[in-house]
């Protein structure tokens, strides 16, 4: 998650002239960017869960 997050999207590039983000940007946008992060981490959770086959539900009842 690491490398997606820092390598890939760049973030907490403190020298950058967009803020927490690497230089040049694709989309003139930063809060896709942002998004695009959080739903990355998201995924990799739900990914991680299958794969490691954990059962974690919020909404079953006891």
């Amino acid at each position: 998650m690491y490398w997606d997050l820092v390598v890939d999207w760049g973030l907490l590039q403190r020298r950058s002239k967009n803020r927490w983000l690497r230089d040049k940007l694709l989309i003139p946008y930063k809060g896709v960017y942002f998004r695009a992060m959080a739903l990355n981490i998201l995924l990799r959770f739900a990914w991680m869960q299958t794969v490691l086959n954990v059962k974690v539900s919020f909404t079953e009842k006891h």
